[in-house]
């Protein structure tokens, strides 16, 4: 079984994160004695970027998503990533943003890998080759400016307005993710670009 199949399992240890993955040799366990609370039990994959591969997984019963980080160099895009939604994006979750659990260490095939673990908040609500943000009604175009206006009241520009990162739930809320090229700077750049795209909306 591979880890992208159903079944997976990511034991991120609540004092020393280890994420722990199904190989094709077997599970590897983390030392005796540790704690490998909670579980989060990994499926299908959500999809491949420049960081890593996220995949829809079950904490605790609860759907979440994990984007999981290889490469040396994706590792730090990863911490990167994180070190925004545990810091000035923390009083944005549930409402802009997923809520996030952590960054969770550990192996993963035999290599030693990253995990963001965080709320799963849906798919994409478009894809950017195919579609314009014209196309979507105004009622998701004013939303979707209001998150960014949210955002870079914060102090933070997303760094990539594209559909991918998107996202729409069940319940049709609308939520942004991937934040690995999040900056402190270019806002007002940024918000002309969502302005032009999605409207004012004042």
């Amino acid at each position: 079984m591979t880890n992208s199949d159903a079944g997976s399992t990511l034991n991120p240890q609540l004092r020393r994160p280890r994420l722990v993955g199904e190989s094709s040799t077997g599970p590897t366990t983390p030392p005796e004695g540790e704690i490998t609370e909670p579980v989060v039990h990994v499926g299908r994959r959500l999809g491949r970027g420049r960081t890593g591969e996220t995949f829809f997984g079950l904490l605790a019963d609860v759907p979440a998503a994990i984007k999981v980080a290889h490469a040396q160099e994706a590792q730090e895009e990863l911490r990167h990533e994180t070190s925004f939604y545990a810091g000035p994006l923390r009083e944005l979750e549930g409402d802009v943003v997923p809520h996030f659990v952590g960054l969770y260490e550990g192996v993963w095939n035999s290599g030693r890998v990253l995990a963001a673990v965080m709320e799963y908040v849906g798919e994409p609500i478009g894809v950017d080759e195919d579609m314009a943000w014209g196309w979507f009604s105004l009622e998701d175009r004013t939303a979707i400016r209001t998150l960014y206006r949210k955002l870079h009241e914060k102090g933070v520009s997303h760094g990539d307005m594209r559909m991918a990162n998107t996202m729409r739930a069940a319940d049709g809320k609308i939520r942004l993710v991937d934040f690995a090229d999040a900056m402190t700077e270019t806002l007002e750049s940024e918000a002309n670009v969502a302005d032009f795209y999605l409207g004012r909306h004042e």
